[in-house]
């Protein structure tokens, strides 16, 4: 049973890495890769916890999950309107405060990828009309855009963090 919903949830995650960078892919040179790693903690001869990363091959519900993709300029000029678009895979939760990206502007969406915000200003509609602020458990997609000028051959990564439910 662990070993099948490892190979279900990496599939996906990795087809769903591949359908970003084909299309970034066609409309410029940006070279978009992933990389799914499982986040463990382990203890050094020391006694020092420290966390590590070790390939996903299998994960279990509670398993922390980290996401990394890469963008390089592979075109002779300057490219300066990147964005990348993730979404937080299925049975999982996006890890509050996980999303990094250095220069780059981060946004949640709430509705599947329809509306975009900074996490502190969403809002979610409740049963009864009223609002409540969205929460890590309520963000369906992450957007990062780059607000530097990605040069020739620099690259650069993004990243997140979920834990499997």
């Amino acid at each position: 049973m662990k070993k099948l919903h490892s190979t279900i949830f990496l599939s996906g995650a990795l087809a769903l890495s591949l359908l970003s960078a084909s299309v970034s892919a066609a409309q410029s040179a940006i070279e978009i890769t992933s990389d799914v790693n499982e986040l463990i903690h382990v203890v050094d001869d020391q006694g020092n916890k420290r966390q590590k990363l070790v390939a996903a091959a299998e994960i279990t519900p509670g398993d922390r999950i980290l996401y990394t993709t890469s963008f390089k300029n592979n075109g002779a000029e300057a490219s300066d309107n990147i964005i990348i678009t993730n979404p937080i895979p299925v049975h999982t939760r996006y890890l509050d405060g996980s999303a990094k990206g250095e220069h780059c502007i981060i946004t949640f969406s709430i509705d599947g990828g329809k509306a975009w915000g900074d996490a502190k200003t969403l809002k979610v509609r409740q049963k009864d009309g009223q609002f409540r602020a969205a929460t890590a458990a309520d963000y369906t997609h992450i957007r990062w855009k780059y607000n530097r000028a990605l040069q020739p051959t620099e690259k650069k990564s993004i990243s997140f963090e979920t834990r499997l439910l």
